[in-house]
């Protein structure tokens, strides 16, 4: 992956560090303390002739639903301070400022807890968090106070920021590295289209793969009379995987993995399918004698960023448990 030139603030939060961040302002994006979703932007002569309307939609890319919603804001789509409609008539120079969300009300049902998190990068729009093995992004069953979510909630509340916690995608339990949250429901939607967030995960593979390289192409499906497990099936969803060999060693294989698509499991049941089930899961037949959980991360994660289009670069390093593992002689 290309590295981002531009800055980016990387730090690691601790919940009782007290460590302050500041968050970088981007041109033509504005923001108050409570978190309401403001977009500005000034009119060109390329722009011209031209409406509000074709300003809205072609320059700041936003959909038929957005504006209507924000056209029922007060002071939801302003021209030069003053309110106008979509159709008025717009002149090099002029302010467009839109209000695409109002004020955050926050997670409300989420429990406030401190915990330990890691933030890879954060900007007004969006967070990287670097998730541990046997932490959930989210509560669910038998996880309901010990998540990402439940620690990012305190994280902005002893900020007094208001901000509502979206999750886009999600690992498994036993899954380490990159989790990424929206902070507003506008960089929500905008993030969730295909292409803008693209993972790269590292996983240990028992043996050696055939081949340097390869696409998985097997569709999934639940696996009958067993709870929460998928497995490779005729009459399953479709589901791609290409892979990489970094390393190979005495026992296993270091693989890079990007998925092109989203299923429960994939990477796991992909890998087991062909004969190399990852080190650590012992519900796809690996061995769990070596490490305690299956060997799996999300190392990197490109991200487009909703409203200024940056392509960010965000890296979590291998966790312990896996350089341990690598670091073993006959692994």
């Amino acid at each position: 992956m290309k590295k981002l030139k531009e800055v980016c603030i990387f730090i690691n939060y601790t919940a009782n560090s007290g460590r302050e961040i500041r968050l970088a302002r981007k041109p033509g994006i504005c923001y108050n303390r409570d978190m309401e979703k403001r977009v500005e932007y000034t009119v060109a002569a390329s722009d011209l002739p031209g409406r509000v309307e074709d300003i809205l939609r072609k320059r700041i890319g936003l959909t038929p639903h957005q504006i209507r919603s924000a056209r029922y804001r007060q002071e939801g789509i302003c021209l030069n301070g003053v309110r106008v409609r979509t159709a008025e008539k717009v002149r090099e120079g002029d302010r467009l400022q839109v209000l695409l969300e109002e004020r955050e009300t926050g997670s409300q049902d989420l429990e406030t807890v401190c915990g330990p998190l890691e933030i890879l990068y954060e900007d007004e729009d969006l967070a990287a968090v670097n998730k541990p093995a046997g932490t959930a992004v989210h509560p669910a069953h038998g996880h309901w106070k010990d998540t990402l979510a439940n620690y990012l909630r305190y994280y902005y509340e002893s900020r007094q920021l208001q901000v509502k916690i979206r999750a886009i995608g999600r690992l498994d339990l036993e899954t380490s590295g990159i989790v990424v949250f929206a902070k507003n429901q506008a960089a929500a939607a905008r993030l969730w289209q295909p292409g803008r967030v693209e993972k790269e995960y590292w996983a240990l593979a028992e043996g050696h793969l055939e081949k340097e390289r390869g696409r998985i192409e097997l569709p999934l499906g639940k696996k009958e009379g067993a709870l929460n497990q998928m497995e490779a099936r005729a009459d399953g969803l479709p589901a791609v995987t290409d892979y990489q060999v970094l390393e190979r060693r005495d026992g296993a294989d270091l693989v890079s993995l990007r998925l092109k698509t989203g299923r429960t499991h994939q990477i796991r049941v992909h890998m087991a399918a062909l004969g190399h089930p990852l080190l650590g899961d012992g519900i796809y037949g690996g061995d769990t004698g070596k490490i305690g959980r299956a060997a799996l991360h999300c190392r990197r994660a490109r991200v487009i960023q909703p409203f200024t289009g940056r392509s960010l670069e965000i890296e979590a390093p291998l966790p312990e448990d896996m350089k341990k593992l690598l670091e073993k002689e006959g692994v």
